[in-house]
């Protein structure tokens, strides 16, 4: 309870747009918690953000977005369709 007081932090879900994949859009998250003064910044980065196919769950498609200290993950697959 003391750091929700001190240094709230959040964790993120979203998505990213897939080029060339059987899904036209990835779900992502964070691999770790972000200060809450962090989320806006974090989601912007993810909002600029377009991959390619093939993407597989556990890929980094953001490494330490806005200098937080976690990295943006896939967590589902997207096979490449051509």
């Amino acid at each position: 309870m003391a750091q929700e007081l001190t240094r709230p932090m959040r964790t993120i879900a979203s998505g990213i747009p897939v080029e060339d994949g059987d899904f036209k859009l990835v779900s992502v998250r964070t691999d770790a918690p972000i200060p809450l003064g962090k989320i806006f910044e974090v989601m912007a980065a993810i909002k600029e953000k377009r991959v390619t196919a093939p993407v597989a769950i556990g890929d980094i498609l953001i490494p330490s977005p806005a200098g937080t200290d976690c990295n943006i993950i896939a967590t589902r697959n997207v096979a490449f369709t051509g």
